[in-house]
């Protein structure tokens, strides 16, 4: 059920009980422990119960080469923090073990199995190492849904001469930067090079180039609008000292980089009618929702996400923009040039037009039947829209049912049915 809801935005790992291995060896055979550990580590799974009979040593070594065997497979913050916290060479960590090799296999098979992998089968879009998530759980959840991104992107604007261009190249590597809001997506392109680019959680829709490492000293150049690199700035300075970086250490990316919440993305978004919208979302609809738990918090991420899709295109990127301007642009009034003299405040702006205001999210037809597990339909004061449930991008409307290009690349009727 909960995969239906989320589509390919996995569900985070529960944690899990270590116990302490026993009936620890002898203490002269104790220095051996972990040299064996390092060769059961090579041993297939399969075989490690008849080695476990060898004797109260090689028993010891079989649960001790978990270990080992994370480090291979798993090395990142995430298993850097268990090993830290945990006297590792005294631990059961097969259930560990086994817990990240299932969720990895599961990632991965629900990813071959949905339009993505269809479309990219046979290609390495995404580097195998993070198919493991090794510093945050979210990691291969925002590689591919900046994937999708791109694809949405590909399909909608084209890729000029060479569309194939824009969907090659491999994703390396994604790193929070502020919690639940900004990551940085590294990948390189099909030419060889290497590019970095700052995107947001909820669409993955680019906001800025991120800078690349380099041996140069100094500050790294960061090809950014100044309201997107004044906001970064302005939360990043409010992480608590627990979390300040220390000299020659780096931040470890599954801690929370902002984890105050003075102020968020969604403060940022001016819209109308605040008596009957929070934040551009029906009050109404809201208050209905939260009986509906999982369900309901299942909608309200998908009815966020197509706020922040549908924003104003200055928002987010383009010329700088005040709301005001982006309004009266929108509404074809002329603003004027005025002059005063005085540098202006540069203040991050989202301005979400009335007719995108979501009055509630669907995940079924009129008709009470399911829809695509990729898609929800949103509605608004106008209509209702077609949205990838994963980025909530539009790929269609109520009066002409969804795009006949994403019905091909989905396998979906007009009506957002499977077909």
């Amino acid at each position: 059920t909960s995969l239906s809801l989320h589509h390919l935005d996995f569900p985070m790992s529960i944690p899990i009980v270590l116990n302490r291995i026993s009936m620890p060896p002898a203490l002269s055979q104790r220095k051996q422990v972990a040299r064996f550990a390092i060769i059961l580590s090579q041993v297939a799974i399969q075989d490690l119960s008849s080695c476990m009979l060898v004797s109260r040593m090689f028993r010891y070594a079989t649960y001790l080469s978990a270990s080992t065997r994370l480090a291979r497979r798993f090395a990142g913050y995430r298993l850097n923090r268990i090993m830290h916290r945990l006297p590792v060479n005294m631990m059961n960590m097969w259930p560990y073990f086994l817990q990240r090799e299932g969720e990895k296999k599961f990632r991965r098979r629900v990813f071959d199995e949905s339009f993505l992998g269809r479309i990219f089968r046979g290609r390495s879009v995404i580097a195998p190492c993070l198919w493991a998530s090794p510093d945050n759980d979210k990691q291969i959840i925002i590689a591919i849904r900046f994937l999708m991104t791109r694809l949405f992107f590909t399909i909608s604007v084209g890729g000029g001469g060479n569309a194939n261009g824009w969907l090659g190249g491999m994703i390396l590597d994604a790193q929070e930067i502020i919690k639940g809001e900004i990551w940085c997506i590294d990948m390189v392109q099909p030419s060889k090079s290497l590019a970095s680019f700052y995107v947001l959680e909820s669409t993955c829709e680019v906001i800025g180039f991120a800078p690349l490492p380099s041996k140069a000293k100094g500050p790294l150049p960061v090809k950014m609008r100044v309201d997107w690199s004044s906001y970064i700035d302005q939360r990043l300075s409010i992480m608590p000292p627990s979390l300040q970086l220390k000299p020659g250490k780096q931040l470890d990316p599954t801690r929370s980089r902002s984890s105050i919440p003075a102020t968020s993305l969604m403060d940022q978004l001016s819209w109308a009618n605040h008596e009957e919208y929070s934040q551009g979302i029906g009050k109404l609809w809201l208050k209905k929702i939260k009986i509906q738990q999982e369900v309901g918090l299942a909608k309200r991420v998908v009815a966020e996400r197509y706020i922040l899709a549908s924003v104003i295109e200055n928002s987010v990127s383009g010329r700088y923009k005040t709301s005001t301007e982006m309004a009266s642009d929108f509404a074809g009034i002329p603003t004027g040039m005025s002059n005063t003299g005085k540098k202006p405040r540069v203040k991050l702006n989202l301005f979400l037009p009335a007719h995108h205001h979501v009055e509630s999210v669907h995940f079924t037809t009129a008709q009470g039947r399911s829809l695509h597990s990729a898609l929800a339909i949103v509605q608004t004061p106008a209509r209702g829209y077609y949205v990838l449930r994963d980025n909530g991008m539009q790929i269609g409307c109520e009066e002409d049912g969804v795009a006949s290009i994403w019905m091909k690349i989905l396998g979906c009727e007009a009506s957002g049915e499977r077909a």
